[in-house]
């Protein structure tokens, strides 16, 4: 927004425009309450069968990222590399954040594990590339 403002006040000595648009602008941003989907709902989701395999790989994608917490472009980096057993024997994601670089551990649940293995040796990754980055 700085940027904007910088170019905003550029143009107003060029004369290419008149008022100052940042006037109104107070560079506060509003918080919004999460919403969370319920186990009823998630159950829900895993439960439809698509007959479309590109829908049926996105509603994995998507169940991957409710049950880790990471956003789908994150969760579509992970690789065999990224799963660490613990001292337990329990799996764990282990990565970094690729918007913040926050490392991020997450244990692999049931529902994380069946995604997993209906993906496993189709690919590079823990889940399919489907989405395209910008």
């Amino acid at each position: 927004m700085k940027m904007y403002k910088t170019a905003c006040n550029y143009a107003i000595k060029m004369d290419l425009i008149i008022k100052k648009p940042f006037n109104v602008y107070d560079g506060r941003l509003s918080v919004k309450d999460a919403v969370f989907l319920t186990q009823l709902e998630l159950n829900t989701i895993e439960k439809k069968i698509f007959s479309i395999p590109r829908l049926e790989k996105v509603k994995d994608i998507f169940l991957f990222s409710c049950y880790t917490g990471y956003a789908p472009i994150d969760a579509m980096d992970l690789t065999e590399k990224n799963l660490s057993e613990d001292s337990n024997g329990n799996l764990w994601i282990m990565t970094s954040r690729a918007k913040t670089a926050i490392r991020a551990n997450v244990p692999e649940l049931p529902a994380i594990e069946k995604i997993i293995s209906k993906y496993k040796n189709q690919q590079k990754g823990l889940i399919p590339k489907y989405l395209t980055r910008k």
